[in-house]
């Protein structure tokens, strides 16, 4: 009866560390860009701790004088390639005003290179910005 009790408590042990060790599903979503479907998606904080130098997602938001609100999107994948939209639609531009940094984003375009697509997800499984490396910090 001891010995059962022990592998049991010696079983639940294991079982707690490795939950803690883990703590939850996550994915990295670095910058993917389709062309044949003109789609752009990925996170910022994704981007930002690819291992390469070339990922990058943003989208930079103002408003003129007679306030006129516009918006443009921008994404660059590993390989270099960039794609960006512009919008003044208001559901677009509030979408992408509730990006934060582990959200996922995916926007389309048309062939003039207006957004025809914004999609903003949140949830537990995207990761965290992480500081750079301190060789990186100090070469920048």
């Amino acid at each position: 009866m001891k010995r059962t009790n022990r592998i049991i408590w010696m079983t639940l042990a294991a079982a707690g560390i490795t939950a803690a060790a883990f703590g939850g599903l996550k994915s990295t979503f670095g910058v993917t860009i389709t062309d044949a479907r003109q789609t752009a998606k990925g996170t910022i904080s994704g981007a930002h701790n690819s291992a390469d130098d070339s990922q990058m997602m943003q989208c930079s938001y103002s408003v003129s004088a007679n306030n006129v609100q516009s918006m443009v999107c921008v994404a660059r994948d590993a390989a270099g390639l960039a794609r960006s939209c512009l919008t003044q639609n208001p559901l677009f531009i509030e979408a992408a005003r509730s990006l934060q940094d582990d959200s996922i984003l995916e926007f389309r375009w048309d062939a003039n290179g207006k957004c025809t697509y914004m999609g903003v997800a949140k949830g537990s499984t995207t990761e965290s910005k992480t500081p750079p490396p301190a060789a990186k910090r100090a070469a920048s």
